[in-house]
């Protein structure tokens, strides 16, 4: 089989969370940033399903975590789309970009706050996302909050500006 691992082959391990398989095609040395014909690569499909064992042997092979479909969307965006919680955990630990925009200007902040994911938007606001990015329709994370949502996010923003300078000031004196 050697490299001619096809990437429908290693996107459905990918899928049905079969990490024997996966093993398998790794030693075989499968390129593991493979994709179909849309952008898919077995980490999008991984994120999309919530597979956090295959979303961890990825990692642990030096998978591009920034690389997107074709729409643009990385795979922290289609983790934060499924509410894989976990897997944002993950991915934010791979420092992947926080802030990349698909091609409707979408960060994966933008797609936590209009799910009203709040655990979510708390974890991108504490790993540092921006809530002023603006997506193409001019607007950013915050016009798709709730106003009582939107005081809850300033509230965690506000502390983490607190928590910034008070780290400054800690490592200046």
């Amino acid at each position: 089989m050697g490299n001619s691992v096809s990437s429908d082959e290693f996107l459905l391990a990918c899928q049905n969370n079969d990490v024997t398989n996966l093993k398998k095609q790794l030693k075989l040395k499968v390129n593991v940033n493979i994709e179909n014909s849309f952008g898919v690569t077995g980490l999008h499909t991984a994120c999309a399903y919530g597979n956090t064992d295959i979303v961890s042997l990825l990692l642990a092979n030096n998978v591009d975590v920034n690389k997107v479909d074709a729409r643009g969307d990385s795979p922290l965006i289609i983790s934060v789309r499924g509410g894989h919680e976990k897997i944002v955990q993950q991915l934010l630990k791979s420092k992947c970009d926080i802030d990349l925009k698909n091609k409707n200007g979408i960060t994966a902040l933008h797609v936590a706050c209009q799910a009203g994911i709040m655990s979510i938007v708390t974890l991108l606001l504490n790993a540092g996302g921006d809530l002023t990015i603006l997506d193409n329709d001019m607007k950013s994370c915050l016009d798709y909050l709730s106003e009582e949502k939107k005081e809850e996010i300033k509230t965690i923003h506000i502390s983490n500006k607190r928590q910034k300078v008070d780290n400054t000031q800690v490592l200046t004196h």
